[in-house]
């Protein structure tokens, strides 16, 4: 994530990630100002079939919905062009790409740590490599946008072309594998127009095929780089890059607890500990309960006192390491010492 522009209770971001949209999900409230760019049906006379259009609208945030790595935030209208209609309901789909501003009446610190934690994040190791027969592209996932590391050109023949006697799919084997071994990627994502990349994956023998997304894409350029992050494999697989991080954080969290060794959960047990707290784990689910129940001002105070000299990690309830947290009452802590302990949490609803 990327702040654009920041001033007084005003912040407009822009969305550069599949993990920002699970960032944004946790720091928009109820009542809070959004507004960006969305699709709606307009309709100018009653007897008219609408137009889909593309417009700008600021709505009063009724809720936020976040699943399967989407994200919609509902409210009434509250400012838009003469042809919208202020009060009515509308739903924006947020995605990768899009920037929106937030107007809050209450900037909270952890509100603040949550958009620090999303622009400072560090982006999954990827290889993107789009190509066809003739030309190949290879960019490497950066922290904002990609940077392109080479392009290749090929000869081929346009007729009787045969796909295992082709020296350039072996130039683009050999150029990933080169690649492979200097940045050890995490994911290697091969993106072609048509069926390109699967001629390409049968090809591949080294030990990185296991890394290996396929995507389709319609150019090979960095458009073609562009789709590729968009499509739903890549989409899981730096889904999968982002929770592998959380998921080991609470396996090393269940295995302190085997050895009873400087943790904590539950949310009293977490709030008479939060001076000793180094490092605290909060699921999206204990988050919600907490601002259902009316009660973030509780956890505003847990998280002021361990952001003085720990961190806070949040943890998706999507994944399994996020259930797993959720049984334990949703909010747990490793700490710089051993305190009493109840092993209490606040009852699940």
């Amino acid at each position: 994530m990327r702040i654009i522009h920041k001033q007084n209770d005003e912040v407009r971001l822009l969305v550069e990630n599949l993990d920002d949209l699970w960032y944004l999900y946790s720091i928009i409230d109820k009542d809070d100002i959004v507004s960006g760019k969305t699709v709606r049906k307009i309709k100018k006379s009653a007897d008219q079939e609408g137009i889909r259009k593309t417009v700008f609208l600021t709505v009063r945030v009724e809720k936020a919905e976040f699943s399967a790595g989407s994200l919609r935030v509902l409210g009434v209208i509250v400012d838009a062009f003469e042809d919208i209609q202020k009060g009515a309901h509308h739903s924006f789909a947020v995605d990768i790409g899009d920037q929106l501003t937030i107007i809050k009446k209450d900037w909270l610190s952890y509100h603040w740590s949550r958009l620090k934690e999303a622009c400072e994040q560090k982006r999954a190791n990827i290889l993107v490599v789009v190509f066809d027969r003739e030309e190949c592209l290879f960019a490497r996932i950066k922290q904002q946008g990609f940077e392109v590391l080479a392009k290749l050109k090929g000869e081929v023949q346009k007729k009787g072309y045969d796909v295992k006697s082709n020296d350039f799919f072996g130039e683009i084997i050999k150029t990933i594998g080169e690649y492979d071994s200097r940045h050890n990627f995490e994911h290697i994502i091969l993106a072609s127009p048509s069926f390109w990349k699967d001629a390409l994956l049968k090809l591949i023998k080294g030990e990185w095929k296991s890394k290996v997304v396929t995507a389709v894409v319609s150019s090979v350029d960095e458009a073609g780089v562009r789709e590729s992050l968009t499509n739903d494999n890549t989409v899981n697989a730096l889904k999968s890059a982002s929770a592998s991080l959380q998921l080991r954080a609470v396996d090393e969290l269940l295995s302190s607890i085997a050895k009873n060794s400087k943790v904590v959960y539950g949310f009293n047990d977490v709030l008479g500990a939060s001076g000793a707290i180094e490092r605290l784990l909060v699921s999206n689910n204990f988050i919600d309960r907490m601002r259902s129940e009316g009660r973030m001002h509780e956890l505003e105070t847990i998280f002021k006192t361990v952001e003085r000299s720990g961190k806070v990690m949040f943890i998706s309830s999507e994944h399994e390491g996020g259930k797993k947290l959720d049984g334990l009452g949703g909010i747990a802590a490793f700490l710089r010492y051993n305190v009493t302990s109840k092993n209490e949490a606040i009852p699940q609803h």
